[in-house]
């Protein structure tokens, strides 16, 4: 199966991440003047604009790999549908071409369709009869399967629950200000009355636009090497209740993996506080600044290479600080394609109790050692252990 689809999706994925990285630098390099504040309404604006933007090309990109299908009078979605089960890569992010591999599996075997919005796409077909009626058709254990992780994933697309963590809609926005790379500008960053100077600058290797940056407060430099530097660097307010104001540095990462470098001024020092993953008010990875709480993100190899959401406060010496918690909450789709053992607890010795391949759960949480929450159809939650393997419609990524 993958061998024919896989690289349909891999297409698209690079696509995508074209898409992505594209956003977090369109978004990162507006048209944004010195010293501009960037108000959480603005961001959010511009945030919706981008996200629309990008989701435009998607659609486009998938209606004519749609037209690619339809016009191949001869093509299968899936031509080895019958021996071999689908897995998260041979899966379309797009509902039509989902729907159609779906309905392929019954029209193989001489199935009609008479769902207006496919029929045309299947007559046009030179395999295709349309004698019988879907309801008689008899599928083989492995079609069963693959009808019911289509029929999953479709019901997924259209309720749009697989979103990634960071591009929940309900994530937050701040205030920021921008200035410009190599423009000296003033801020008093510790709150003692007096501006200090700071100078941001970038320094690109020309073979592959990675590189180091340099930051200057009152002329003391502070270098941070190889990464992928946005072209403006921010001035936030973590907590407006100290006297203190932050930097942020924009590393865009190797492959649409943000960070941001936060910094600020104390006693006469640079004082580096640490680095968390996603980028300030960014449209794919978004991290915000509420009532002294930075809400960013970490990835997750758990459950997809996602990231879950993940708090920092700061702690006495100005310091990022991540705040600890038992598990990390989360929203995502997936579907056992191996029956899997559950628990009441985040205990083995619990009572157990084992549920079937060929079902769509919800993952809620995860606690990073291995353990998942999940909740079935049925609306029962119970923990599950050690069960990645066990899990399609989620997507891993280096």
């Amino acid at each position: 199966m993958k061998k024919h689809f896989k690289g349909i999706w891999l297409f698209k994925s690079l696509l995508l991440g074209t898409v992505v990285i594209g956003g977090s630098i369109t978004y990162g390099a507006g048209n944004y003047q010195q010293g501009q504040v960037i108000t959480a309404a603005a961001a959010k604006k511009e945030a919706k604009a981008q996200k629309s933007e990008d989701n435009a090309l998607e659609q486009e990109e998938w209606r004519s790999l749609r037209n690619e299908y339809a016009e191949d009078e001869t093509s299968y979605v899936y031509p080895d549908s019958s021996e071999l089960a689908l897995d998260t890569y041979d899966l379309s992010r797009d509902y039509v071409m989902t729907m159609i591999g779906k309905y392929e599996i019954y029209t193989r075997h001489g199935a009609s369709i008479t769902d207006q919005s496919y029929k045309q796409y299947f007559e046009d077909k030179v395999w295709y009869s349309g004698t019988k009626k879907m309801s008689d058709i008899k599928l083989n254990a492995t079609e069963k399967y693959n009808v019911a992780f289509l029929t999953w994933w479709a019901k997924v697309l259209k309720e749009g629950s697989n979103q990634q963590v960071q591009s929940a809609d309900n994530r937050g926005f701040c205030k920021t200000t921008v200035y410009m790379p190599d423009r000296p500008f003033k801020v008093d960053l510790d709150g003692d009355g007096k501006s200090e100077e700071i100078v941001y600058s970038q320094q690109y290797d020309n073979d592959n636009n990675f590189g180091t940056m340099t930051l200057k407060i009152n002329g003391k430099k502070v270098i941070q090497e190889e990464g992928n530097f946005a072209d403006q660097i921010w001035l936030v307010d973590m907590n407006t209740k100290d006297a203190y104001k932050e930097l942020v540095i924009y590393d865009q990462g190797p492959s649409a993996d943000p960070v941001d470098y936060f910094y600020t001024y104390k006693k006469g020092k640079t004082i580096f506080m640490g680095a968390v993953e996603g980028h300030l008010n960014d449209v794919w990875a978004r991290n915000y600044i509420s009532n002294g709480v930075l809400h960013a993100l970490k990835r997750n190899d758990d459950a997809g290479t996602d990231r879950y959401n993940c708090d920092y406060t700061l702690d006495k010496w100005h310091k990022l600080q991540e705040k600890k918690t038992n598990y990390f909450t989360m929203h995502k789709s997936a579907f056992l394609k191996e029956a899997i053992e559950t628990y009441t607890k985040q205990n083995i010795c619990s009572k157990s109790k084992t549920y079937a391949a060929g079902i769509g759960v919800t993952i809620l949480a995860v606690d990073g050692e291995g353990w998942y929450k999940l909740q079935f159809p049925s609306g029962e939650v119970r923990w599950a252990y050690g069960i990645q393997e066990s899990l399609a419609g989620l997507w891993y990524y280096d």
